[in-house]
């Protein structure tokens, strides 16, 4: 519960949002009005530019079906995604699902193995989009996303919505 009287919604992630667009006919609307790109980004970093006229042209200018931006991690405690390797993809690794040595890994200068963090920052084609979302209409039924995270909750006793300091839930 968010309050006494208020049941608490939790929003399906990053990847949620393909499938409303896609359910809501949205992709199909932002097609058929010549739109190629859709940039998404974190709302809490203040890095993050709207409509970046960078990361747009880059996206365009090299014909990519997705770009992103990231910076260089220092610290290997620092609870941030990062782009790792899967199966020979780039792939980013939550810190939430991986182990502390995955994080802590070095190469043998020393610095840090996987040194690119997440900024949260991307952008999509609309033709990437749509394969997204045939492939996870395909996918959905087998393959669950897990993430713990921080749920507030109303706690009756105190009669107020709790906002907890450590992972208390699990996202799917």
């Amino acid at each position: 519960m968010e309050s006494k009287h208020r049941i608490f919604q939790s929003p399906n992630g990053t990847g949620g949002v393909f499938m409303s667009l896609s359910r809501h006919h949205i992709l199909r609307e932002m097609k058929e009005i010549g739109i190629k790109y859709i940039q998404m980004m974190g709302i809490e970093n203040v890095l993050n530019k709207p409509a970046d006229p960078f990361l747009i042209g880059y996206t365009e200018e090299n014909n990519l079906d997705c770009s992103t931006k990231f910076f260089l991690r220092y610290d290997q405690k620092e609870k941030r995604p990062i782009f790792v390797l899967r199966n020979g993809y780039p792939h980013v690794a939550e810190y939430s699902h991986s182990t502390s040595e995955l994080f802590e890994e070095r190469k043998q200068d020393g610095n840090l193995k996987y040194e690119h963090n997440l900024l949260m920052d991307t952008v999509f084609s609309m033709s990437f989009l749509e394969e997204i979302v045939a492939f996870r209409r395909k996918e959905l039924a087998k393959n669950y996303h897990v993430k713990k995270s921080r749920l507030r909750y109303y706690d009756e006793s105190l009669k107020e919505t709790v906002y907890p300091l450590e992972d208390n839930g699990y996202k799917f």
